[in-house]
């Protein structure tokens, strides 16, 4: 954790983000036991699956422990790969619609050991038996929000799209347009690192966003930041 808090200071984020990150550590503990069941129940349900990476697991409980879970949400996500995240949320929000946008192609500046026409066909073929709760949307993030209705609002977005910070600061902006009050936004990889210019790393978009608005509540701050709508 003590990285993790470094990693805050270095980029010059407010306190109240090392206080979250101590608080969510605090949890983590009771997080994991309490939601043991949910977690172990979605990894069996995956085992016929064409996944080749499961970063999204470790973040499962943390989710369910923070997010009510009220299965009839309208759920927006910025980045899908190959649909593990998809499969979480339709999977957990048992009523849930779930919006996914991504042009499965690789970002610049990130790579990834994969050829994205495969990541789409395993994304297409994880996604089959809930093709009547989702619409998959084959854009980048900046053309998908150009024409997006304002009126058209969500109950959660997780953005987990291109890490640049530029990116991810337009994703965030756009994404508050159309988050319902007491909303849910998540940001995926708040740690990531891998950019040769520290400046591109997604925190300084975050940190930009949350500079931008106040009208948030943040909720918890583990690999991921989850913000709720004021």
């Amino acid at each position: 954790m003590l990285k993790k808090i470094l990693f805050i200071l270095k980029a010059n984020l407010n306190l109240i983000f090392i206080i979250k990150i101590i608080i969510t550590n605090y949890l983590s503990k009771k997080i994991h036991i309490k939601n043991e069941i949910a977690f172990k129940n979605f990894k069996k349900k995956i085992t016929n699956k064409q996944l080749n990476y499961f970063w999204f697991l470790k973040n499962i409980p943390f989710i369910v422990y923070f997010i009510e879970n009220k299965k009839d949400k309208k759920i927006l996500e910025i980045g899908s790969y190959e649909g593990l995240s998809s499969c979480f949320f339709l999977d957990y929000y048992a009523k849930s619609y779930l919006v996914c946008v991504d042009p499965f192609m690789e970002p610049n500046e990130e790579y990834y050991n994969q050829n994205f026409s495969i990541t789409e066909k395993n994304f297409d073929y994880n996604l089959k038996k809930y093709s009547s709760r989702f619409k998959k949307i084959k854009l980048k993030s900046e053309d998908f929000f150009k024409d997006l209705p304002i009126e058209e609002k969500f109950d959660i977005i997780f953005i987990d799209g291109e890490h640049n910070a530029d990116v991810v600061y337009f994703d965030a902006i756009n994404s508050w347009k159309h988050l319902k009050k007491s909303g849910y936004l998540i940001f995926d990889d708040f740690f990531c690192d891998e950019f040769k210019n520290k400046n591109n790393n997604p925190i300084i978009g975050i940190k930009k966003f949350t500079e931008k608005c106040s009208d948030f509540k943040i909720v918890a701050l583990y690999s991921q930041l989850i913000l709720k709508k004021n």
